[in-house]
């Protein structure tokens, strides 16, 4: 037997429902439930395809000392590490980014800056490749980036 499950609209979407979606439904032979059902369905595949090779992600913000301990922060977000590199400036200096693609289709770049056991991270986001443009990105990365298969953001013009 079918479950009887209650959906509910915000009211300027009622109004569409009732006027064009469920006579369209009914003329159409479909059930109400039999269209959400497949759209359901469609959705969530559509989110599992999207979701394929994320993971959780923590990452420390802020500033970490051996002798003084850590002054920051952590963020996590789901995504997938794109590309990572680091560059030796000096004897004791190392400068790192990684970048990440998060699940909302945007890219965290972490910056790393690294000084005698003295760590001091930073991070940008951007909402497309477009914003990495004026950025100085390590030769690593870069790579990584043109070889990365980054998803086309479809808009709904």
């Amino acid at each position: 037997m079918p479950k009887k499950i209650g959906v509910y609209f915000p009211d300027e979407d009622a109004e569409y429902y009732e006027s064009s979606f469920k006579p369209a439904v009914e003329q159409a032979g479909d059930t109400v439930g039999g269209v959400f059902a497949n759209a359901m369905r469609e959705y969530v595949g559509k989110r599992e395809k999207e979701s394929v090779g994320l993971e959780p992600i923590e990452l420390f913000i802020g500033e970490k000392d051996p002798t003084l301990g850590e002054v920051g922060e952590y963020i996590s977000f789901i995504g997938k590490l794109v590309g990572k590199d680091q560059r030796k400036d000096g004897e004791n200096k190392v400068y790192g980014q990684a970048l990440y693609q998060t699940r909302k289709k945007k890219l965290l770049l972490l910056h790393e800056d690294i000084e005698m056991g003295h760590l001091d991270a930073s991070y940008q986001i951007f909402d497309s490749m477009r914003g990495l443009k004026n950025v100085s990105l390590l030769p690593n990365v870069s790579k990584a980036l043109k070889d990365a298969k980054i998803s086309v953001r479809k808009i709904d013009v």
